[in-house]
């Protein structure tokens, strides 16, 4: 009925039946039903599903261009990473190399290579008689110019040395000058060095000692001078 309130106090108008009823139904055409959120997510995610599997390729699963560019990048990345390792050991390489030119070229050439021999060298000791063939302790001593240089023999004696002391000498080492020259403990010399005015390098000559000189397994020390500036010019010692 007109004039009654409801439980909030607001006025209610009552109509009637018939009324009622057409009311109701003009606002029930005023409504859009709308559907729960969930079903609506549904329908949209299976819409979707649909589209994708249409787009699909025949035989085969189309990658998403996202994941190819995230595979394409992942590749470059792990070349850049393999060249820049190769790039690495290349360059320790190259640098060690470097050092060790570095460190050889700092070593003086001498440590490397045997002492180089003066250059009038002892060959040989013989024992035995030059005439007869037999041990007689003959005591001769084998020289050789082992120089690139020419010497005048004349100008050159020698000095021999038993286990370092002095036992002979002789003032030239001139073949023909021999005799007349002075010379203790010397009996003759013979060969290319001594036939002519000069020495020759690779020429041999041969000074005879006084027998029992020199007997096997001693040291024998020659040493030759220079008669003009009176310095040793060679020095060298071999095993009788």
């Amino acid at each position: 009925m007109p004039g009654e309130r409801n439980r909030s106090g607001e006025a209610e108008t009552r109509y009637p039946p018939e009324r009622a009823r057409d009311t109701a139904r003009e606002r029930l055409k005023g409504l859009v039903i709308l559907p729960k959120s969930g079903s609506c997510n549904r329908h949209a995610r299976e819409e979707e599903v649909r589209c994708r599997i249409k787009d699909r390729p025949h035989g085969g699963f189309r990658v998403p261009p996202c994941l190819s560019l995230r595979h394409a990048a992942g590749s470059d990345c792990a070349l850049s990473h393999t060249h820049a390792t190769l790039l690495m050991v290349v360059i320790t390489i190259i640098l060690a190399a470097l050092v060790l030119l570095m460190v050889l070229a700092m070593i003086p050439s001498w440590s490397w290579a045997e002492p180089s021999l003066p250059p009038i060298i002892i060959t040989g000791v013989s024992h035995a008689s030059g005439e007869t063939g037999k041990v007689t302790y003959a005591s001769r001593i084998f020289l050789l110019n082992n120089d690139s240089t020419v010497y005048e023999n004349d100008r050159l004696k020698a000095v021999f040395y038993r286990d370092g002391q002095r036992t002979s000498s002789v003032q030239t080492l001139n073949g023909h000058l021999l005799i007349s020259s002075r010379h203790d403990g010397v009996k003759y010399i013979e060969g290319e060095g001594c036939r002519s005015l000069y020495w020759n390098p690779g020429e041999e000559m041969v000074v005879d000692l006084t027998d029992k000189t020199l007997v096997p397994g001693v040291m024998v020390t020659v040493e030759i001078v220079d008669k003009q500036t009176e310095k040793v010019i060679s020095k060298h010692s071999a095993r009788a």
